[in-house]
């Protein structure tokens, strides 16, 4: 619990906006809560249910039956209000970005006509959003392709050479 609430709390100087501590620290913490409530789901309702084989009838000690259909049920509403963001959130997020592609294979369809979104910060604030505008990524996509071998690793860092400015550090990572 400390992991997850600190990484809401503490951040490193210079962190491109929070990332690094999300991306080392809040997302293993996640999973390790994903893996938590999993045994505590399979612990819960094995101590409410029997099986035998495929066939599960509730327990009938010391009103393991009332428990059991009012848990099962709690969990599964669990499950299913989780995995509303799965539908919900992607689209939404897919429509605030690219509006104009609809559903495609094609990685690089977001570059096609005029590519750019604003990003809303968040705030009440309009004047803080960003706009991003994607037109020279294709040049650039195009000469990894053509000038790069193998499995490149592109990095981003938030401070360049001269002290300002972002950069970007590509390393060959292997064939």
């Amino acid at each position: 619990m400390g992991i997850a609430a600190g990484v809401d709390i503490v951040t490193l100087k210079g962190d491109l906006e929070r990332m690094n501590t999300v991306f080392k620290f809040s997302l293993q913490a996640w999973q390790l809560y994903a893996l938590g409530s999993a045994f505590a789901a399979w612990y819960a309702l094995r101590a409410l249910w029997r099986t035998d084989g495929w066939r599960a009838s509730p327990r009938r000690a010391s009103g393991g039956s009332v428990a059991a259909w009012v848990v099962a049920p709690v969990m599964v509403g669990f499950v299913l209000a989780g995995s509303i963001f799965l539908f919900s959130g992607t689209r939404a997020r897919q429509n605030a970005r690219f509006n104009d592609v609809g559903p495609t294979l094609n990685g690089l369809a977001f570059l096609q006509g005029n590519p750019q979104f604003t990003e809303d910060k968040g705030t009440p604030d309009a004047t803080d959003n960003v706009t991003i505008d994607l037109n020279d990524d294709w040049p650039l996509i195009e000469w990894l392709r053509n000038n790069v071998q193998g499995s490149p690793v592109i990095v981003p860092s938030c401070v360049g050479q001269d002290g300002a400015t972002p950069s970007v550090m590509l390393s060959p990572s292997g064939t």
